[in-house]
């Protein structure tokens, strides 16, 4: 898996610096921009990259400043709400395989929550009104309106349930505010089957979609155990909402006791889904770091689907952010590395439903979003990504510049320009052991808007 990793990354190194020399797209001075047009097959793409924003970066009082969480954006991506996870001297990762201390991961860690006003082009700090985190548990109720969840608890054989709480943006125009209150009513997911019995606890990873029937659509993580002392095991199940409030069970899209994923350690979690087009959903997923992502599709709105396939090698590994823009499907991602793919749905939809093409490699193609980064900000060398770990070197963690968690925005409507995005992500100054560092002094997060045509 290494060495297809490593052979990609070269690949990706040699055309983008062949084409930023030819075509001459990286200027010397403001204003930066850069335009790399990928070819697909049978379609063709343009994505055209504006200069990383600053988001925010890492304090004395703090050992982080990474794993960027955004949430569904309000007033159709004019404001964008993002929290960045902290983390104090404790536990200086959130994954203790590679924490080599003693003590448990903390469950709940500290987070900022970050406010732009104008589709992500400018940043600053929002004190809540309340000391509540705002994390991964986060999802959209109206246009105007996003609720945060804490632990879920079973209270029955087949239900999880949470207390409802509401984040409603107010204020005057051109000042927002937050207010975070309680609701009189739970969050509760129903309908698990019997074989869920043994289930611990449920985790939101992935980000709601509301689908062209009104439903909204989340793959939940559930973890469970198999035997005692054994580790947990993972399962992705897919629950339908008409309030946000209420889910129900539909249908499982993978789980770790099935043949094809008992050997990877992690197993089916972190999954992302989008809707290709009407009663077509589409879902990616981590298995392991460093592994190819799965992916599974359904035809009939979620009721059933395809056997989980994995992608090709290299197009992995960690919490994959799925978006459709016209007809081309992004996926964003990395681990080695940081990266954007994207693929054309017509051949992306008979890959994943077409047997015959096992052996075929697929439609992604690949955009390296830590060199274009690099490439858009020749002026802040203590930005730039260091060349090795870019260039998708897998390397021990203390060495990782970026987690490469990312998060994927829609910025308004399509327009004739194209459809545009922000993605966010985190810049580390070494790795999971915290600033300072070989890369820096601080962890930073960088927003980098995007249009594709």
């Amino acid at each position: 898996m290494a060495a297809s990793f490593l052979s990609l990354s070269a690949g990706l190194l040699l055309s983008l610096v062949a084409y930023v020399a030819t075509a001459g797209l990286v200027q010397a001075g403001p204003p930066f921009s850069h335009t790399q047009p990928v070819i697909h097959r049978d379609t063709e793409a343009r994505i055209t990259f504006d200069t990383p924003v600053h988001v925010g970066q890492s304090h004395k009082q703090t050992t982080h400043f990474w794993f960027p969480q955004s949430v569904a954006p309000f007033l159709h991506g004019e404001v964008m709400v993002l929290s960045v996870q902290l983390e104090d001297d404790g536990c200086r990762t959130t994954n203790c395989s590679h924490c080599h201390k003693p003590e448990p991961c903390k469950r709940h860690t500290p987070h900022r929550t970050m406010l732009s006003k104008d589709q992500g082009a400018a940043w600053e700090n929002v004190t809540l009104s309340s000391s509540a985190v705002l994390g991964g548990g986060t999802v959209m109720l109206t246009p105007t309106q996003f609720l945060a969840t804490r632990s879920f608890k079973r209270n029955s054989l087949t239900s999880f349930a949470a207390p409802g709480r509401l984040l409603t943006l107010s204020g005057t125009p051109g000042i927002p505010r937050f207010v975070l209150t309680n609701t009189t009513r739970d969050i509760t997911f129903n309908g698990f089957p019997q074989d869920f019995a043994n289930t611990t606890e449920i985790i939101r990873w992935c980000l709601p979609q509301t689908t062209h029937s009104g439903l909204t659509v989340e793959v939940v993580q559930t973890e469970f155990v198999t035997e005692a002392g054994h580790p947990k095991q993972r399962a992705l199940t897919l629950f339908t909402s008409s309030d946000n409030f209420t889910w129900q069970y539909k249908s499982t899209i993978a789980s770790h006791s099935w043949p094809q994923f008992v050997h990877f350690d992690n197993g089916p979690c972190e999954a992302a889904v989008t809707e290709l087009s009407p009663g077509t959903l589409f879902v990616v997923f981590r298995v392991d770091s460093f592994a190819s992502y799965f992916a599974a599709i359904s035809l009939d709105a979620g009721a059933s689907w395809s056997t989980p396939k994995q992608l090709p090698s290299g197009v992995g590994s960690v919490r994959p952010r799925l978006a459709v823009a016209g007809s081309t499907v992004l996926l964003a991602g990395g681990r080695p590395g940081l990266m954007l793919w994207h693929a054309a749905e017509p051949p992306l939809v008979d890959w994943m439903t077409n047997t015959m093409h096992e052996a075929d490699p697929g439609p992604w193609m690949a955009v390296n979003l830590a060199l274009t980064h690099n490439a858009l900000l020749p002026q802040e060398p203590q930005w730039q990504y260091p060349p090795a770990w870019a260039n998708r070197t897998q390397l021990p963690f203390s060495m990782h510049a970026s987690t490469a968690y990312t998060s994927l925005v829609p910025q308004g409507s399509r327009t004739s320009n194209g459809t545009s995005f922000v993605v966010l992500y985190d810049r580390l100054a070494h790795g999971w052991d915290g600033p300072p560092g070989p890369y820096g002094t601080e962890d930073h997060v960088f927003a980098m808007s995007f249009t594709v045509k």
